[in-house]
């Protein structure tokens, strides 16, 4: 098999970022979708495993299952690029919505 490369699971994972606002379920079938069922670069038990471990860890259940699928994918660096790019999309709106907040706040302009 071929090697994964970083660019690809910078882009898989900031897609499913953004679009996998309403929990865990919705990042593991957009995973499947994408990783199992299009690209074949993961097998459905291999994606069953990463949701068990994420599962049994405590924690934000879909993060630990989105690193462990960049883990399969391409080791540490794989894992830490998934969760970035899974995260920032959510953490970039939480960001501006914050400002955005804070920038029409009447204590702001005083």
């Amino acid at each position: 098999m071929e090697q994964i490369s970083y660019r690809y699971i910078g882009r898989v994972f900031l897609k499913i970022g953004a679009q996998a606002f309403s929990g865990w379920p919705m990042a593991m079938l957009l995973v499947e979708k994408q990783l199992v069922e299009k690209d074949h670069t993961l097998s459905r038990s291999q994606l069953q495993g990463a949701f068990s471990y994420a599962y049994f860890i405590p924690g934000a259940t879909q993060v630990a299952f989105v690193s462990h699928v960049g883990y399969r994918l391409r080791g540490f660096k794989g894992s830490t690029l998934a969760t970035f790019c899974y995260l920032l999309p959510a953490s970039s709106l939480g960001a501006v919505s914050g400002w955005i907040a804070y920038a029409c706040s009447p204590s702001y302009a005083a």
